[in-house]
């Protein structure tokens, strides 16, 4: 049934020849696979170029930062002590995971997670945190807690490098385009393998795989980084090019619906 289903479609767009591949096992005829690409890269470069870096709370950090994805494990404040003595003027920005708020509210973190990244900090010896929801009332600090949900795409603008979080259980990467769109270098988990933006990434050599232990590893590359500032360029600048590689998806995707919708002989 799922190959009858497949062999009625007049029209696939695919984000890559791999993808194509694998549909034609399952029975898509291959006349009717076009690769379009991947729509996030659009959406996370349009993103990108709308920023502005005036508005509040991008004026008030400045640069200078480690960006950091969601926190969803204790693991990832572990590495936050090990890079502590790397570069003593970065400020960090840890994004917790996000809290379900009601449609009447706007989204945040959840306040018992906000909790207990301050109660790690604090067992870590680390500085305490000041939330980003703070910053009118409070200078920042060497650690900034983001508690507000959709606002961490943007802070990576301010970023010199990032650790993207996911990679180290099996549950997903998270976005690894976000920062990488504006030519950030980016570590991440072991568990990489299911994202193809990852693999896009580690083969141009803009980001770099850690190992389960990855403390060490973490420390000794971040100091790279911070000291050899051609290195870093090099490494951003090699994440922006694959996001503008990857950019034209959204224009080749409505082209094919056009086609089929408007072409009386486009189907087949």
């Amino acid at each position: 049934m799922v190959a009858r289903a497949y062999q009625a479609l007049d029209r696939i767009g695919t984000i890559s020849d791999d993808d194509g591949r694998r549909l034609e096992l399952l029975g898509a005829r291959p006349e009717a696979i076009a690769v379009t690409g991947d729509t996030r890269y659009d959406s996370v470069a349009e993103r990108a170029e709308r920023l502005d870096r005036t508005r509040e709370p991008l004026a008030r950090l400045g640069r200078g930062r480690v960006g950091e994805g969601r926190v969803h494990d204790r693991r990832r404040l572990h590495l936050a002590r090990r890079r502590g003595g790397a570069a003593p003027r970065l400020r960090r920005l840890v994004g917790p995971a996000p809290h379900r708020a009601p449609a009447a509210r706007p989204p945040r973190a959840e306040p018992d997670h906000l909790a207990g990244i301050a109660q790690r900090l604090q067992d870590l010896k680390l500085p305490r945190p000041v939330r980003l929801s703070q910053l009118e009332h409070a200078k920042p600090g060497p650690v900034i807690v983001v508690d507000r949900v959709g606002i961490l795409a943007d802070l990576y603008a301010l970023a010199d490098a990032a650790f993207v979080g996911g990679g180290f259980h099996r549950a997903g990467l998270h976005s690894v385009l976000e920062p990488a769109v504006f030519g950030v270098p980016i570590t991440i988990g072991p568990h990489w393998e299911m994202s193809r933006d990852a693999g896009l990434l580690l083969e141009r050599g803009a980001a770099v795989a850690l190992p389960a232990d990855a403390r060490h590893p973490l420390h000794s590359q971040w100091l790279v980084w911070h000291h050899d500032a051609a290195a870093r360029r090099r490494a951003g600048a090699a994440a922006k090019e694959v996001v503008a590689e990857g950019r034209g998806a959204s224009e080749r995707t409505t082209a094919l619906v056009r086609e089929l919708v408007l072409t009386p002989d486009a189907a087949s």
